[in-house]
């Protein structure tokens, strides 16, 4: 059973889970690799200028819109606001179901179908458990989806 701290759009909004954090995090990490003390310490005061918080974007997380993934039928849709999230989501919201206690088996997408729907469909395998499959709508709508007017979002304090 996994250990939830919260719904799936709200434990994004963790710092792991910033961009922010991440692409300074790298910055830090390819100054401190290179053993470059100076380097580390001016980027470091790069990232933390005065007004650093006040020009810190706005970051949206990935929304579950529905679905159980048992089936094409019932995929789950994920909306996000670019395409690198939405790729990471699937293991998001894996890791989200499932915890930790699980691995990654076979992993295919679809072609789309008469309708032009498709689908990532993710094996997953537990100890003592049979294989589960868990479908992931992945086709592409017309409209991009607007995330900022999801009523899920707006309470989250973003």
């Amino acid at each position: 059973m996994a250990r939830r701290q919260g719904t799936f759009e709200e434990i994004q909004l963790a710092k792991p889970f910033s961009e922010f954090g991440q692409r300074n995090l790298q910055a830090l990490a390819v100054a401190c690799a290179e053993s470059a003390e100076e380097r580390v310490e001016k980027q470091w005061d790069a990232i933390f200028s005065a007004g650093w918080k006040e020009k810190k974007p706005v970051e949206l997380p990935v929304v579950c819109l529905g679905g159980s993934g048992t089936s094409e039928e019932t995929a789950i849709v994920l909306a996000a606001p670019n395409r690198y999230q939405l790729l990471s989501a699937e293991y998001w919201y894996l890791y989200h179901r499932f915890g930790l206690n699980w691995q990654r088996g076979s992993q295919f997408r679809t072609v789309p179908d008469v309708d032009g729907m498709s689908y990532d469909i993710l094996e997953v395998e537990m100890d003592g458990q049979p294989v589960r499959s868990v479908y992931f709508n992945v086709t592409i709508p017309a409209e991009p989806v607007d995330l900022s007017i999801d009523p899920r979002l707006r309470k989250l304090q973003l």
